[in-house]
């Protein structure tokens, strides 16, 4: 017969609205490449009261509402300023906004946040004002 453990260890369960809402993620990886250099150009996300979101994605700041189904993550209703960057910003940029508009696998360990979309995995750390 087969002995059956239960695991009391919750770090996989799905993240709540609780665990989202009031907090800034800043962007530190993209796909497990080498990671971003902060400064003026950080990509942040910033979860809000009732899971409102605004951020920079790295050349235009951007906001939306944000929806959690499960494991599942999106910002539905993107908007985004319309200035205009240059270099890799933009790929940055146009992978970000397309990655949180679909549904991606939303991962929560204390202090950071992985969002692993459909083509793209981005990596934050929790960066909550001081």
């Amino acid at each position: 017969s087969a002995l059956v453990t239960s695991c009391t260890n919750h770090i996989n369960t799905p993240p709540t609205t609780e665990d989202l809402a009031h907090h800034r993620w800043v962007l530190v990886n993209i796909n497990g490449d080498t990671p971003l250099e902060s400064g003026d150009n950080m990509v942040t996300l910033e979860i809000g009261e009732n899971l409102s979101v605004n951020g920079n994605a790295g050349c235009n700041k951007f906001f939306g509402k944000a929806e959690l189904s499960g494991e599942k993550f999106r910002v539905k209703n993107m908007g985004m300023t319309k200035m205009m960057c240059f270099g890799d910003v933009m790929d940055i940029e146009q992978a970000f906004s397309q990655t949180l508009s679909d549904w991606s696998n939303i991962i929560i360990n204390k202090d950071s946040m992985i969002l692993n979309g459909d083509t793209h995995t981005f990596t934050f750390k929790l960066d909550d004002w001081k």
